[in-house]
């Protein structure tokens, strides 16, 4: 997802109004924040898909997931062409 659709998640999404307790911030500073931490999303997702399957929460015939941010966007020194 990318920081425009969490905003307006945010805004229209029960769920995500519940996780965000009803707060919407501007898209910029939803990029700004995964741009800064986005190694330790990274390393807790990790942890999250090794201890799913020990708790039987995976089904065992997909998974899928929703929320990719390639390395090189998150570089600051990416530039497009």
């Amino acid at each position: 997802m990318v920081s425009r659709q969490i905003q307006y998640c945010c805004d229209t999404n029960t769920l995500f109004k519940a996780l965000s307790s009803d707060t919407v911030l501007r898209f910029t500073t939803l990029a700004s924040f995964v741009r800064e931490i986005a190694e330790a999303i990274e390393a807790v997702f990790e942890q999250v898909l090794l201890v799913c399957p020990q708790q039987g929460l995976l089904g065992g015939e997909l998974f899928a997931i929703a929320f990719v941010i390639p390395r090189y966007r998150l570089t600051s020194s990416h530039t497009n062409a």
